[in-house]
């Protein structure tokens, strides 16, 4: 049966229904509904024939064209097309086959006021018996509508893809179960990794850093209120075993007043902190530089109150001593009130000298001196904790031209650190609660050196603080007495004198460090007046 039109529709032979003269009525009246459902329907519809050749449109495509239909059927409607989309249309016709009879296609149309718009359509041919084509039918809408939303769409999303994947920052997604679902492509700079192999809980990209606690924290409160929450920093570990520190932004993304997912963005802080860390340090150092100018002011108080009388009595003394007779028990009360008064003398002078306010430029110096003013200062503390203390300093070294208050004071901590590892081995007395100063000097690369070390057998340091322990503020020990700037320090000043500060700490034997510097000193241009 040809498809219905509706000026051509003819009632079909009843004996086709097997029916008599009834159902040829019946038959007749259902053909004229489906024509009028047909003509009438709000959807586009044609028939036509493989060249395209138009021979049925219904009243809606009419008003589309904005042709009447006269003008329409008898006309092939490929004209209508654009170049590029008719031999798109040309090709789907060429391929239908009895056993291929339909397909869908969108394509652009003109119509008659000039305008171009955008058809979805979905055909269906019809065969005779010996498989020649006899019509198409199609059923069609107007798409531009969704076909502008979805371009907007496009756009939107390339504009957003943009965005995500040229930005600084890192953005993601991840579940109530704090699983990542989605990691924008700089994931690759921030952490090492691709985007697909960061498809799991973000906590195994954290650190054990405490800072990442507060961050689950604030992470499960934003899920669990369904509130944003304040940016926090995280300390993340990348794939290389190196960390970075980030700052996260993130909100919740709630439906029916649960919270679905989590949404943020991470900004690499990294250089910031390490700013923050050298404003940290420096700060401590002037509060450290301050220290030591009081020290040195009480210094100067002191000796003029410890001088002045200290002068009159060894003026004494040697007064008595003259006056005694010689190999008297007087004159030997009176010499050795001058050895005690000349070693108090001593002690003045090495607080004066280490306390100094300005290191001053480079002069020459004998270790063993180094060594000596260092030990009038904690001789009588080594003495009361009953620490041994073992000097190997000859007096042929060659003078080193330094900062003597300096290395002095690097000379100093080293000693306090060696007295507090001998102190938590052995609280109170033991044969090998001892430690060692030794000097010695060595050629390298043609330029003399000298090598002081200074050596204890006391609790030792772990591999793990080694890594560390020239850290700034990085210390084992009660922060409220220990700042940890003490290494952090002392390496500077003896880079400082273009020398080495090193370490060995084996298991079960002595901790040395050893101060190793130049005899020539540091630069010129640091020795400059």
């Amino acid at each position: 049966m040809t498809p219905p039109e509706r000026e051509s529709c003819q009632a079909r032979p009843a004996e086709d229904f097997g029916g008599g003269e009834g159902c040829a009525c019946q038959w007749s009246g259902i053909a004229g509904l489906c024509c009028e459902v047909i003509e009438e329907a709000p959807v586009l519809i044609s028939l036509f024939r493989g060249a395209g050749e138009v021979f049925y449109v219904n009243r809606a495509l009419a008003a589309w064209v904005g042709q009447p239909k006269s003008r329409i059927v008898g006309r092939s409607f490929l004209p209508m097309l654009p170049e590029e989309d008719r031999r798109r249309v040309e090709e789907k016709l060429v391929g239908l086959s009895p056993s291929a009879p339909e397909f869908v296609i969108e394509h652009r149309a003109r119509r008659a006021d000039g305008q171009t718009r955008w058809q979805r359509w979905t055909n269906r041919a019809g065969f005779d018996a010996s498989g020649r084509l006899m019509y198409v039918i199609g059923i069609g809408n107007d798409v531009t509508d969704l076909k502008q939303a979805q371009e907007a769409l496009r756009q939107s999303e390339e504009r957003f893809r943009l965005i995500v994947e040229h930005s600084g920052d890192m953005f993601y997604v991840h579940t109530p179960d704090h699983v990542l679902t989605y990691v924008s492509p700089q994931c690759r700079e921030f952490l090492g990794y691709e985007p697909a192999e960061t498809r799991r809980r973000w906590m195994e990209f954290v650190t054990d850093h405490p800072a990442n606690r507060v961050a689950y924290e604030i992470t499960c409160r934003a899920i669990e209120t369904g509130q944003p929450q304040p940016p926090y920093e995280v300390q993340l570990k990348r794939a290389d075993g190196s960390t970075m520190w980030a700052e996260v932004h993130e909100s919740p993304v709630v439906r029916d007043g649960r919270t679905v997912a989590i949404v943020g963005a991470l900004r690499d802080i990294t250089e910031r902190k390490r700013l923050e860390e050298e404003r940290r340090l420096l700060e401590a150092q002037w509060v450290h530089q301050a220290r030591l100018e009081s020290l040195g002011t009480l210094a100067g108080g002191l000796a003029h109150e410890i001088n002045n009388p200290l002068n009159g009595m060894l003026n004494y003394a040697e007064l008595i001593r003259a006056a005694a007779p010689q190999g008297s028990d007087l004159a030997g009360y009176a010499a050795e009130i001058q050895r005690e008064g000349e070693r108090v003398a001593r002690v003045v002078r090495s607080l004066l000298s280490f306390a100094r306010e300005e290191p001053g430029r480079p002069e020459p110096v004998l270790p063993a001196e180094l060594v000596g003013n260092v030990l009038a200062l904690v001789r009588s503390v080594l003495l009361e904790e009953h620490i041994r203390c073992e000097v190997e300093v000859p007096d042929t070294l060659p003078p080193l031209r330094c900062s003597p208050q300096e290395i002095q004071q690097v000379l100093m901590h080293l000693l306090n650190n060696a007295r507090d590892a001998l102190n938590a081995r052995f609280p109170g007395r033991h044969e090998q609660k001892r430690l060692r100063i030794a000097g010695v000097s060595f050629e390298e690369n043609g330029e003399a050196w000298v090598r002081l070390s200074v050596e204890d057998w006391g609790e030792g340091i772990p591999p793990d603080v080694r890594q560390r322990m020239f850290e700034p503020f990085y210390t084992t020990r009660p922060r409220a007495r220990y700042s940890g700037l003490g290494l952090s320090v002392s390496l500077g000043i003896v880079r400082r004198h273009r020398g080495r500060l090193c370490c060995e700490s084996p298991e079960g034997g002595p901790t040395r460090f050893d101060v190793e510097l130049p005899v020539a000193g540091p630069s010129v241009d640091r020795s400059r007046p």
